[in-house]
């Protein structure tokens, strides 16, 4: 049942910095782009932070480390709060697209450091190692 090799620890390591680093990333996305179209919902029930305990669903969180599926708790909106009125489905979208584009630029982010990492080990004689590690 449980597996203690080196390569489900990276794999349980891995996803408690999803649960903690990405998961709060993707929800702040998405409180961010509502609060810039007026919507102050997300702020005032406290969700506008990159606090992961702000963020965090129990269920999903130990769903995600268990299983590699979950969720965080969703951040609320409210489009009637948005400053433009008209174009209210518009600022629903974004703010919905927000928390995916977070994702992406999470992803190019961490394939840069990944890479500055991986670089920096091989100038100083470890490169094979840390390599094998974080690829």
């Amino acid at each position: 049942m449980f597996d203690f090799s080196t390569q489900a620890l990276i794999e349980k390591l891995t996803r408690l910095m999803i649960i903690f680093l990405v998961l709060p990333v993707h929800e702040f996305a998405h409180a961010w782009t509502a609060k810039r179209l007026g919507d102050d919902t997300a702020e005032y029930q406290g969700r506008l932070t990159l606090n992961p305990f702000a963020h965090i669903d129990p269920v999903g969180g130990i769903l995600l480390l268990l299983t590699g599926f979950g969720w965080a708790k969703p951040v609320p909106i409210n489009p009637y709060r948005f400053n433009n009125q008209k174009n209210r489905k518009l600022g629903v979208a974004l703010t919905a697209l927000a928390g995916p584009v977070s994702n992406l630029i999470f992803a190019l982010v961490s394939c840069i450091i990944q890479n500055i990492i991986i670089l920096i080990a091989y100038k100083n004689g470890f490169g094979a190692s840390i390599s094998m590690l974080i690829s």
